[in-house]
């Protein structure tokens, strides 16, 4: 390998190790980090993400708006859901519970000591791969 594609190389990796840094938030990541340690969070069937962090408000994914019905939310995330009735004691029972897992993340990251704010942002992208339509 001769030198001009040493100094090639070694511009490209310095180029994309910047990138790097500037676009990856180690604050996102940490606060996502507290989110996959609780293992009932972790384990529920919607991944609950932090998507940005902006002066100590931060922004989390969230499959539930007034724009989705929770039952259609709920009924893709458990093929066990999928024929119940809005308002049988299943459904009301699972929307009780991505209630609840839903204040438990905002309770996790708001015990943050830089934290101040949750906002929450309805994830378009994974209620589209399970075929629910966003308004």
């Amino acid at each position: 390998m001769n030198t001009r594609t040493k100094k090639r190389i070694a511009i490209g990796a310095g180029l994309i190790i910047l990138a790097w840094l500037l676009f990856f938030d180690l604050r996102v990541y940490q606060l996502n980090n507290v989110l996959q340690d609780d293992s009932e969070i972790s384990n529920y069937p919607y991944t609950f993400s932090v998507e940005s962090f902006d002066n100590g408000v931060v922004t989390i994914s969230s499959p539930r708006s007034g724009k989705v019905s929770a039952t259609s939310v709920l009924r893709a995330m458990s093929s066990e859901l999928r024929y119940e009735d809005d308002d049988s004691e299943k459904m009301v029972a699972a929307q009780k519970e991505l209630a609840r897992i839903q204040l438990k993340v905002a309770k996790l990251i708001t015990e943050q000591d830089d934290v101040t704010q949750v906002k929450w942002e309805l994830d378009e992208f994974w209620l589209r791969n399970h075929g629910i339509q966003v308004f």
